[in-house]
Order: C-alpha cells, then structure tokens, then sequence
C-alpha cells in the first residue's frame, strides 16, 4: 500500500521504464470527475508520492500518457503537453474539438489516440492531430487501448455498452 497523499479519486495512471537509464517512471491524475472542483497530478517513486505542478491545466482533467524524455500529455477539458516534467507550465494544444476527452494512449510520442465525449476519436501521427466521427455519434468513448497496428476503445451509448476496434492497413 501506499498513501497517495490526496483525498480526490484517481482516475488514470501510466507508467514506463526509459531504456536509456532503466528508471521507472509513474504518473497519476486525481480529479473529482464531472465536477472540476480539485485536481492532483501525482508522481509515485518507490514508496513515495509527491503531487506535480499543475500550472496551465483546466481543473478537470481525467487521463494521461507519455513516452519518457520526449513528452507529457493530460487530457479532459482539453488536450495539454510538457515536453518535460521541469518546464514550468502545462500548454493547452490548439485545434481539438471543444469535447470533453476521456483517455489517452499511445504506441509512441507519434503515435497517440484520444478519445471522448460524442464518439470522439482523435490520432496524433507526430505532426497533425487529425480527428475522426465514427459511426457512434452519440456514444461516449471512455477508455482507448491501442497496440501495434490495432486500437480499442470502449464506452456507452445510452444504455447500451459500446466497444469500437481499428486496425491500420
């Protein structure tokens, strides 16, 4: 067990070991979702937590990812990036639609899926962030995997469960 130092519900965390110095890195976000009151982000090293700075982010924000060294994405009301955990602030990235994003994941720093309110499904392939409607406009996409060529997310559409899978060619 260990104390994570905040009272807020924790609702992502993602972790990497970076290749190059074999350190393990592992970020959470704490929000109270649907609420924006409080939010923590939260670094966990051994037994340790220590809350991160928030400078530049909206108060609700729901998941992150990253590729250690190389860039820091949080997501909810908005899409925001750090090249590094030092820089001072959090930049909100312009150009996503006004949707409230869900989840995060990526196979590398070109290679992200976000998705979200509305059936929001966005990719990042290293220069464009390009958006996509899928044939579930009403539905709200929760949760995104993504592994090689093939992505998953899933979600709900009123009552009904949802699950959507792309494939590259």
């Amino acid at each position: 067990k260990i104390e994570s130092g905040t009272n807020i519900d924790i609702q992502d965390i993602w972790g990497e070991v970076d290749n190059t110095t074999g350190k393990t890195t592992i970020l959470a976000v704490a929000s109270l979702q649907n609420y924006g009151r409080a939010m923590d982000l939260l670094k966990i090293s051994n037994a340790t937590v220590t809350k991160l700075d928030t400078a530049g982010l909206h108060i609700n924000q729901h998941s992150m990812w990253f590729k250690s060294n190389k860039n820091f994405y949080v997501v909810g009301n908005g899409v925001y990036k750090k090249n590094s955990l030092t820089d001072p602030k959090w930049i909100l990235e312009k150009g996503h639609p006004y949707l409230y994003k869900e989840s995060i994941r990526g196979n590398d720093w070109n290679d992200l899926f976000v998705t979200g309110d509305f059936g929001l499904v966005s990719h990042f392939n290293g220069l464009d962030w390009r958006h996509y409607e899928i044939e579930l406009p009403l539905s709200n996409l929760y949760s995104v995997a993504v592994k090689g060529s093939i992505v998953v997310t899933v979600g709900q559409d009123g009552d009904n469960a949802v699950i959507a899978i792309g494939k590259r060619n």
